[in-house]
């Protein structure tokens, strides 16, 4: 049977619990974020056909890195809110997994 903790054990208690608290509120926000680009959107019919033929000119990929380029040189000083190409669909669902199971056993 151990006896009390020492003041120093219970302040590195104390800091590791916060920061696992940290952490865990980052999860929650990384998911909260992964969830947005999780979603599956609606095409806009007025554009659909023109933004079609032009990305399978020139690549889905670069289409949308290139809107994303000229948006941000758009905002000018407001740069930060463009919309931003990141990982497939299904890279950001296994996130959401991860996270998911990592914050359902912290709970336990």
């Amino acid at each position: 049977m151990s006896g009390p903790r020492s003041p120093a054990a219970n302040a590195e208690a104390v800091a590791k619990s916060a920061r696992i608290a940290e952490l865990e509120q980052a999860l929650r926000d990384a998911r909260e974020d992964f969830d947005l680009a999780a979603r599956v959107g609606i095409a806009d019919a007025v554009i659909v056909v023109e933004l079609r033929a032009m990305c399978d000119r020139h690549g889905y990929g670069n289409v949308m890195q290139s809107a994303s380029v000229l948006w941000r040189q758009k905002l000018g000083d407001m740069a930060g809110g463009e919309f931003v190409a990141g990982p497939c669909r299904s890279t950001v669902i296994r996130r959401i997994n991860k996270i998911d199971a990592v914050l359902r056993a912290g709970k336990r």
